[in-house]
């Protein structure tokens, strides 16, 4: 995923460009956010309304 990030920060697209910076700071999160534990492939139990 760095090297991903890396591309769009220079891609020259205002709107990509900040996604990306937001998605580097927090990095570390958002990698645990997007990893499945080992048996365990169901819902997470969490919910995501619109605000």
């Amino acid at each position: 995923m760095p090297n991903w990030l890396d591309q769009l920060t220079t891609s020259g697209s205002a709107l990509l460009s900040g996604a990306a910076a937001a998605l580097q700071e927090d990095q570390h999160a958002v990698g645990q956010g997007t990893t499945v534990a080992p048996g365990n492939a169901g819902a997470s139990g969490v919910r995501i309304t619109p605000t």
